[in-house]
């Protein structure tokens, strides 16, 4: 495998740069509303 220069490693690491707390905080009450709104929506029987 070939060796990447430093600095390219460097920016492919900022490229894939894994999600902050605070991301992945708003992502998982965005996925809760969300499903809290699906649930809503079965119980009342509306129709989309």
């Amino acid at each position: 495998m070939q060796q990447s220069h430093p600095e390219i490693a460097a920016r492919k690491a900022d490229l894939w740069e894994i999600p902050s707390a605070d991301e992945t905080v708003n992502g998982l009450i965005a996925a809760r509303n969300d499903t809290a709104k699906n649930a809503y929506l079965r119980r009342t029987n509306v129709e989309r």
